[in-house]
Parts: C-alpha cells; sequence; structure tokens
C-alpha cells in the first residue's frame, strides 16, 4: 500500500489579528511604505504554519524586493500614462483630431490594464514560488506571461460565448497551463487531466443559475449561484489534485460541494458579521436616545454633535481595522481548507532533487502591488 501523507497547517488567529493590527498601525506613521514589510511578515507565519513530515515551509521574500518591484512598476506606470498624453497632444494638435480618437485611445487604456492585471497575476505568482521553500529546496514557475494572458483572456470570452457550459474546459486549461510549468528544485509536475469528468457537474450548476435567473424569485439567483457552483468548484479542485503528479507523488483531494459551501459561508460571515454588529448598535443607541427623552434641543447641542462626531469616527475605525483583520483570516481559511482536503500519496524523497537553478531577482510583485492584484501563498 502506498504512503499517504498530509499537509500539516498549525496558525493562530490571535497570531494573524496581532500581526494585521501591528501593520496596520505602522503603516499609517509610513503612509503605507511598510506595507511591503508588513505583507512579507505575513507571508513568512503563514509559510512557516504549513509542515511535511514534520518540516516547516519557509517564506524567503523580503520587504525591500516588493518595495523595489513596486517602484519599477510605477515607472512603467508612468512611462505608459505619458505616451497616451503625447499621443493625445499629437492628435489634438493636428488635423487628424477627432472625437473618434479619445474613444479609441481609451479602449486601448483600458486593454492594456486588462492585459497588464493578468500578466502582474503570472508574474507575482512566480515571484512567490521562487520565495516558497521547503528543505532549503526552492519553488519554481516557468512559462510565458503573455501566452498565460492571451489563454486567460481568450477563455473569459469562450465562457460567455458558451454561456459557461464550456467553463470546465477553461479552467482545466489554465490549471494545465500552471501546473506543466511548475517545479519543486529540479522536479517537474505533470498534469494529466480529462475535462469530461467535469461536463456534468459544471453543465448542471449552470443550468440551475440559468433556471434561477428566470424564475419569478429573483433574490434566489446568488444563492443558487454559491451553492451549485460550490459543488462544481469542490469536483475540479479535485480532479486538479488526482491529475498532478510529481515523480512519483500523486496527490488526493478530499473537497466535496458540503464543505466548500461551509468554507463560502464562513468567508461570508467574516464580511457581513461587523455590519451586522454596527447596525445593531448603532440602532440601539437611536433607541436608547428616542426613549430617554431628549428634546430635539439637546439634539442640536455642541456636546450632543461631539460624541455623535466621535462614534461616527469610531465607527470608520472599527471598519479599517476589522476589515484588514478579516482579509488576512480568509486567507487563514483557505490555507486551513487546502491543508485539509489535500493527501499526498507516495514516499517523499528529496535525495535525488537538485536546486532550481533560477537565479533570484532583487525585486518582485510591482505590477501585483500597483494593481492591488492580490494573491495568497
Amino acid at each position: 500500500m502506498e504512503n499517504s501523507n498530509k499537509l500539516v497547517y498549525e496558525s493562530s488567529i490571535l497570531k494573524i489579528i496581532g500581526i494585521s493590527c501591528y501593520n496596520l498601525l505602522l503603516n499609517i506613521p509610513t503612509f503605507g511604505i511598510y506595507s511591503f514589510w508588513g505583507r512579507t511578515n505575513l507571508r513568512k507565519y503563514f509559510a512557516s504554519s504549513f509542515s511535511l513530515l514534520g518540516y516547516k515551509f519557509e517564506y524567503i521574500g523580503t520587504g525591500k524586493e516588493l518595495l523595489l518591484g513596486f517602484l519599477k512598476a510605477l515607472g512603467i506606470y508612468f512611462a505608459a500614462i505619458l505616451m497616451l498624453t503625447i499621443l493625445m497632444i499629437i492628435f489634438n494638435s493636428t488635423n487628424l483630431s477627432s472625437p473618434l480618437i479619445p474613444f479609441l485611445l481609451s479602449i486601448v487604456l483600458y486593454a492594456a490594464i486588462i492585459f497588464l492585471f493578468f500578466i502582474a497575476r503570472y508574474l507575482a505568482l512566480r515571484y512567490r514560488y521562487s520565495r516558497l521553500t521547503w528543505l532549503g529546496i526552492r519553488f519554481r514557475l516557468t512559462g510565458s506571461v503573455f501566452q498565460y494572458t492571451w489563454l486567460v483572456i481568450s477563455r473569459f470570452f469562450i465562457n460567455i460565448i458558451s454561456l459557461g457550459f464550456l467553463a470546465h474546459h477553461s479552467d482545466i486549461k489554465i490549471n494545465k497551463y500552471i501546473i506543466e510549468n511548475s517545479y519543486f528544485g529540479s522536479e517537474k509536475a505533470s498534469f494529466n487531466p480529462d475535462p469530461s469528468k467535469l461536463t456534468q457537474v459544471n453543465a448542471f450548476s449552470i443550468a440551475i443559475v440559468i433556471l434561477s435567473c428566470f424564475s419569478l424569485l429573483p433574490f434566489i439567483v446568488i444563492p443558487c449561484y454559491v451553492i451549485s457552483r460550490s459543488w462544481y468548484k469542490a469536483a475540479l479542485m479535485r480532479h486538479v489534485y488526482e491529475s498532478t503528479t510529481i515523480n512519483s507523488l500523486k496527490f488526493q483531494g478530499l473537497q466535496t460541494g458540503g464543505n466548500y459551501l461551509l468554507l463560502t459561508f464562513k468567508i461570508l460571515l467574516l464580511f457581513i458579521l461587523p455590519i451586522i454588529i454596527f447596525v445593531v448598535l448603532g440602532v440601539s443607541s437611536l433607541s436608547m436616545s428616542h426613549f430617554s427623552g431628549i428634546e430635539m434641543s439637546q439634539l442640536q447641542s455642541p456636546d450632543f454633535i461631539l460624541s455623535s462626531l466621535t462614534l461616527y469616527l469610531g465607527g470608520i475605525v472599527f471598519f479599517i481595522v476589522v476589515y484588514s483583520c478579516i482579509g488576512n483570516l480568509v486567507y487563514h481559511l483557505y490555507m486551513n481548507y487546502f491543508a485539509k482536503t489535500l493527501v499526498i500519496i507516495g514516499e517523499i524523497n528529496t535525495d535525488h532533487i537538485a536546486q532550481s537553478p533560477e537565479e533570484l531577482s532583487n525585486s518582485g510583485e510591482g505590477l501585483q502591488s500597483l494593481l492591488n492584484n492580490d494573491m495568497a501563498l
């Protein structure tokens, strides 16, 4: 019987909240510059929370690398804006000026932003691969950012034209491109999927969503989408894991529609609960002022206005602090789910694996930081 190995994830919610609050406090006096180091500290903590065979993973990226990458991307951004501005001036100062020109330039600008968005995603993923290690061996992602971007954009339009019925083919092709360009040291990952195994669950979930759109109860569209697509997402993740191999190692997915739906509800609850608490407290304070017999003249007094303003500003601070923590707690939930639903089958032996030949750059994730296109480890 083949060996089964579980990826272990051990982290503390209080520790994550503490790091999040500390990062937020230092971001204020540094005008956000500390965010690069704060993000790195969180990644180091999340990576070290994973272990396999008793050995922890390690994230070796630095805040300086993220800052340098951001500054490089900022230079590219300003150069692009300057180029568009010069083109606008040229067209406006010649006989070529036309109402159609600004429209065409706007289309080019938005197309470039979308293109850069997906380039940033792949570059960010490549950077994080190279900074994640286990037993001192680095991960590596190769491939062309332009080929990946074209693949994602073309499959997006195919999904729209097919009303989502070919979405499983798109998801498999995108995962295939990433996995087949993935390495652990010198070991290359392989991916041999069968998209037909996802045809039924994808078609069934899409059909439910379409039927809910034509129902007399429009408010059920979103619940139908979340529930039906949870079963598809779980099936997709299982199939991706079970179609992936690294040398003699195989993978098994334990995802189900039920546990993926539970994960989705936990995430929604994280975002909704602070709003519910704030609304309840606000309604309670209004009710107390109403039943305590406060007169209109008292409501217009400087003391009451000052206390109301303090409550309002306190609410803003409350939401900033809470939601800065919630984003990282969502990552925590995803990582915990990932570890619990992944089984590695086979004997893990790194004796024959050489270190990744990739030379580490002194910067990374510039476009990702600029476009606010964040992805978990």
